[in-house]
């Protein structure tokens, strides 16, 4: 049984996939296994995964589409690896980034989720300069790994635990899989949320991860938030809370309302940049 499993969901990037596969392939001193999972894709993404002949990679195939938690689940259902990373299929990981999140968990036994920094890439793997994402650079930068995440997960939502996302894999036994009917893009701030109410979060500050923006990514690179990315997380923590999941917005220091709009203020009318506290 390999030490870590890598979940690689994949529609549709051909184009990118090789990369983001290869990226895996060249982690040291880490014993993993990729497993890819073809989510009804009609571009021959799954034969470009099919082309590598490394035993460590293994392809899951869907007939039809059922989203990035459905596909996460399933790979969580093969393997009783004790962690468990998220690769997107078209991103690249940087040199000793599986080594470093392994470690983090395994150095902080409190600690059943690590993440890291990440910088932006173009469809060619250019990285980019545009002043932007310079400034999501920056604020990156600045972050300590001293987070109180209970706050900054309100307060700017999956910004504040982001790419290549390590779990302990005990973890869903205690807080469940991921929710298969939240829409893309927002599983992994609701499981975030669901963590940090009993487990801790951790970041491991160093630039280990390259997210690439092009028509298809989830965001497309717009580092500020938008009314319905405000309105996704306000929907995500309700239903956490109706369903009793979360519980610490009850506490005066980490209310609601006041946190989503606080933060909302400061991402898209630069009230503020501070790191956070």
């Amino acid at each position: 049984m390999p030490e870590l499993i890598v979940s690689m969901p994949a529609r549709n990037t051909s184009r990118y996939i090789r990369d983001a596969i290869t990226s895996v392939l060249q982690q040291r001193e880490v014993d993993f296994e990729l497993v890819v999972v073809d989510d009804g894709s009609t571009d021959g993404t799954a034969e470009i995964v099919e082309s590598f002949s490394d035993p460590r990679v293994r392809l899951l195939v869907n007939q039809r589409t059922t989203g990035i938690s459905q596909c996460h689940n399933q790979v969580n259902r093969t393997t009783d690896s004790p962690f468990v990373a998220h690769v997107d299929s078209d991103d690249v990981l940087l040199p000793g980034a599986l080594a470093k999140m392994v470690r983090c968990l395994q150095d902080n036994p409190g600690t059943h989720y690590a993440h890291c920094n990440y910088e932006f890439i173009g469809e060619s793997g250019e990285l980019l300069a545009h002043p932007s994402l310079r400034e999501r650079r920056r604020y990156l930068q600045t972050r300590r790994p001293e987070i109180d995440y209970k706050r900054e997960l309100i307060l700017r939502g999956g910004e504040a635990a982001n790419h290549l996302r390590t779990y302990r894999r005990c973890v869903f036994d205690a807080v469940g899989g991921f929710d298969e009917s939240v829409r893309s893009g927002g599983e992994d701030y609701d499981m975030a949320l669901r963590i940090i109410e009993h487990f801790k979060i951790q970041l491991v500050p160093e630039f280990l991860y390259r997210y690439r923006v092009h028509d298809l990514s989830m965001t497309g690179g717009r580092p500020l938030p938008s009314v319905s990315f405000l309105l996704d997380r306000w929907q995500i923590c309700r239903k956490l809370i109706a369903n009793q999941a979360i519980t610490f917005t009850n506490q005066p220091e980490y209310k609601l309302r006041r946190l989503l709009l606080q933060g909302f203020l400061e991402q898209t009318l630069g009230f503020s940049r501070r790191s956070p506290r």
